[in-house]
Order: structure tokens, then sequence, then C-alpha cells
């Protein structure tokens, strides 16, 4: 809301920090692997699309979101 991709980061990690349920860590994954796409982080990106992806317990939307980030992120040699 306040266009802080930095501030948003941070807490997004915060988030991970105090252990939150699967559906709240995934969508917390897709939103920092979105972040870091944003910010130019190609490889932290993926890093964290792919934990998404192989979380149990997150839903099918975060699961699409994070598997459709991962088909978004430039391959190296492109």
């Amino acid at each position: 809301m306040e266009n802080n991709p930095e501030l948003a980061q941070r807490l997004f990690r915060k988030t991970l920090e105090l252990g939150p349920e699967p559906f709240e860590k995934g969508w917390t994954l897709v939103y920092l692997g979105q972040l870091s796409g944003v910010a130019g982080e190609p490889e932290q990106a993926a890093e964290y699309f792919k934990a998404a992806v192989g979380l149990e317990g997150i839903s099918d939307k975060a699961r699409e979101a994070a598997q459709k980030g991962l088909q978004g992120i430039p391959r190296k040699g492109n």
C-alpha cells in the first residue's frame, strides 16, 4: 500500500521467521519471489518459488502462482 518493496520484503521475511502455517507460508514465499523478481534477483526469486511449490499444505492458487512465477524467470543465456 505504501509502494515500499524493501519494507515489504522485510515484513515477509519476518513472517517466515515466525513459523506460519503452510497456507500463509506459501503465499509469503510467492510474494517474496515476486518482489525478488521485480528487484532483478531472478535466482532468489526462483528459490522462493521452488520452496513454495515444494511445500505441502499450501493452497492450489499459491502453488499455481509459484509455478507461474518460475515459468516467468528468464533462463541463463537468454
